[in-house]
């Protein structure tokens, strides 16, 4: 196994070298929590100052946030809160323009901080991410207050509706506890509820469970759902904060008052109670300690046809049930296994051990998350997670290894020098060695979203810092152009131009050798994030307004634009925008898929023809420049000919995230959401081999094939792997 793979995995089950010196908590305190506001976009175009929704309940808010919080179900008072945490869905289609002016004055007049976190909504259309940076220095960020820590994290991943805690979020959030004592009490708050099932699976809350399990977590804060409720996720409590509109128009307040941690609902609509949610102890209870030896199987993957390993409880399990003065229930401690989300079954081993056969996985990487509780589920006991891989002798893995970071832009793969080019979502490009695996160079940028274009011996990207840059294949930089917001598109070099659209929803034409403005299409009314496409003196891309725009490649004038497919049809074209993946030109005829996961074919002058699929989330040009593959929901690939028929259909496994299969050599690669890699032979569709190339988390890079036909997956869970099929 890969030498840093090892240290990675070993560095996650290491505890803190050092345990810091902590504070009591204060005797009393208390904050509030509001979630999901959804203000409205404020784009430029936009004469007036759009309706904000729900101003009542915010003002409501902003004037009682300035009280001391009466929380009648415990008969008690608090002093005036002294923060407010907004868990996310602050806006609704993201930060375009004068948005975030608009969530500033909505609550202009709150009397004290406010922390922000981004949702779904946020981060899909137009990232706020660069609204965090400015406000916290950081998309991940923490403060102490009261003799507790404060942790606010991104559930919303970047451009992309589908939730994850990334790789670069689980990383950060190590380092920061690291510094923290065990016994300070910890609130982290985030968008989504953690056990969701919007997430690439259980997993993925599993991963974070392994970086906080050691400290005192007494709540997690979330929103997305609209609703106050409290829940219990393996042994965390939760609560989620409503919203500023609707029925449930409201907030939660929190408090601490000796030594008890309170926490209510309190509806604008008056004639509503105030909603008990959650009464315990701040401090951490004493228990048992529920832990296993899982580095093995981390570090050598499935060996002899089995999983095996010994679950071990330190301390007394009580069952409610048991009789009184008893320290054991009967049967001992009860435990869950789950891979890849299902349910494992299990056999008991030599003396304490699990078994579980492996027989029925797949080859290539899976999760493992056991569970285990007192034997009635009234005590949750712990839970740990790992990640792991069987092997196959008809698949070559010449390497792999995990970055401290999610990647969703297409690998770039150089022959002379041999290098793979890796697009972090956070940043930097970071250059490794193809066939070592060493890190050559890196250049260090802002977010990197899209896949770098490369442009006879430069390297040309744009970055969630507003600038687009030019380097050398060394990595020195050759220049830079400032588009002054976040460009999160996919760049296109075209006869010594480069097109490449931000998030604002202008497109840059720039010359290829200097950086230096051509011209700047002024501008769609949302960002644009895809691939432009040529189309001989013009220039084809879809926006987030739900247009697809062709403009004059000499001047970038606007030619004409049209709605996608599924944004004809009427209500909120935001939604279903062709904005995520870039259109496929064929001859005179283009072909576009929308958020609707609507695919149609357009002439050259903007007319929409026939609809060619209803379920397909992304499309790519095939080789021979005379057909299109289109990824669909129902787990197939279709290959279409220029006049859009039908050429062949595959049954693999494929997914609603955007991302466009790829062709090389003959063969067509395609990745299903959560890594299950399917290579087709190009001609006919028939499936040449599978194996599932990451651990089970979300997928969002094309793959990327280089000369050796080795193929690059990489995941969001920072796992990157060159592997092919055995020759012969």
């Amino acid at each position: 196994m890969d030498h840093v793979l090892c240290v990675f995995l070993l560095a996650l089950a290491a505890p803190p070298a050092t345990q810091p010196a902590t504070a009591p908590a204060a005797s009393e305190f208390c904050f509030v929590q509001v979630s999901d506001s959804h203000v409205s976009p404020h784009p430029a175009s936009l004469a007036g100052r759009p309706e904000l929704r729900g101003k009542a309940s915010i003002d409501w808010f902003c004037a009682e946030a300035a009280k001391p919080q009466r929380l009648e179900p415990y008969r008690i008072t608090t002093p005036p809160p002294a923060f407010a945490i907004h868990t996310g869905d602050i806006t609704e289609y993201g930060v375009i323009d004068e948005t975030w002016k608009d969530v500033e004055a909505a609550f202009a007049a709150l009397p004290v901080p406010m922390y922000y976190v981004p949702g779904n909504h946020d981060n899909t259309w137009v990232a706020m991410h660069h609204i965090l940076v400015d406000k916290y220095n950081a998309p991940q960020y923490s403060f102490d207050q009261f003799g507790c820590h404060f942790v606010g994290l991104s559930s919303a991943t970047l451009q992309e509706p589908s939730p994850s805690f990334d790789a670069a979020a689980i990383w950060w959030l190590r380092a920061d506890l690291a510094k923290v004592n065990t016994q300070t009490p910890v609130f982290l708050f985030f968008h989504h509820p953690p056990d969701g099932n919007e997430f690439a699976q259980p997993a993925e809350w599993a991963r974070l469970y392994e970086a906080i399990r050691e400290h005192n977590v007494v709540l997690l804060l979330y929103g997305h759902g609209h609703g106050a409720r409290h829940q219990t996720v393996d042994g965390i409590d939760g609560v989620m904060g409503g919203s500023t509109y609707g029925d449930n128009a409201g907030y939660n307040v929190i408090s601490v008052k000796d030594g008890l941690l309170r926490v209510a609902y309190r509806f604008f609509d008056e004639s509503k109670p105030m909603r008990k949610l959650l009464e315990k102890p701040l401090k951490r209870p004493a228990g048992p300690l529920f832990d296993v030896n899982l580095r093995d199987l981390e570090m050598f993957g499935v060996r002899g046809g089995k999983i095996s390993f010994t679950p071990k409880v330190s301390g007394p399990v009580r069952s409610a049930t048991q009789p009184a003065g008893a320290t054991q229930p009967a049967g001992g401690p009860r435990y869950q296994v789950m891979i890849d989300g299902s349910e494992a079954k299990f056999t008991k081993g030599q003396g304490a051990a699990l078994d579980i056969p492996t027989a029925d996985l797949t080859p290539g990487g899976h999760t493992l998350v056991i569970r285990a509780d007192n034997g009635d589920g009234t005590q949750f006991l712990g839970m740990r997670a790992t990640q792991f891989y069987v092997e196959t002798p008809s698949v070559e893995v010449a390497w792999r290894r995990y970055l401290p970071a999610s990647v969703k832009a297409q690998p770039l793969v150089l022959n002379d020098p041999p290098l793979v080019l890796v697009a972090e979502t956070p940043g930097p490009l970071r250059a490794i060695d193809r066939n070592t695996t060493a890190q050559r160079w890196e250049f260090p940028a802002g977010p990197l979203l899209s896949s770098p274009a490369l442009d006879h011996d430069g390297i040309v990207f744009g970055s969630g810092d507003g600038l687009v840059y030019r380097i050398g294949l060394d990595g020195k930089l050759v220049w830079t152009y400032d588009a002054k917001v976040p460009v999160f598109g996919s760049p296109v070099v075209a006869d010594g131009t480069v097109y490449i659209g931000d998030n604002s929803g202008r497109l840059h034409a720039l010359d290829a050798t200097n950086g230096k403005t051509r011209w700047v299409f002024e501008r769609a009314t949302q960002g644009i994030e895809c691939r432009p496409a040529v189309m001989g003196d013009r220039i084809l891309f879809g926006a987030w307004d739900g247009y697809l725009y062709c403009v004059s490649r000499k001047d970038g004038t606007l030619v004409w634009k049209s709605l996608s497919a599924k944004a004809a049809e009427g209500k909120a074209p935001q939604y279903y925008s062709p904005a995520d993946c870039g259109p496929v030109v064929l001859g005179d005829r283009i072909f576009v898929c929308d958020r609707g996961y609507m695919l149609a074919s357009f002439s050259a002058d903007g007319k929409m023809g026939p609809i060619l699929a209803k379920d397909v989330s992304a499309i790519a040009a095939g080789a021979d420049g005379r057909s299109f593959y289109a990824r669909c929901l129902e787990d197939r690939v279709v290959k279409f000919d220029a006049e859009g028929r039908t050429v062949w259909e595959a049954k693999v496994p494929a997914g609603r995230l955007p991302v466009p299969p790829t062709e090389c050599d003959g063969r067509v690669y395609v990745c299903s959401n959560t890594g299950l890699l399917s290579v087709l032979d190009a001609e006919k569709g028939t499936v040449l081999w599978r194996y599932q190339a990451t651990p089970g988390f979300y997928v969002m890079a094309p793959v990327a094939v280089d000369a050796e036909g080795y193929c690059i997956v990489i995941g969001m869970d920072g796992a990157i792997a060159r592997l092919r099929q055995k020759p012969g």
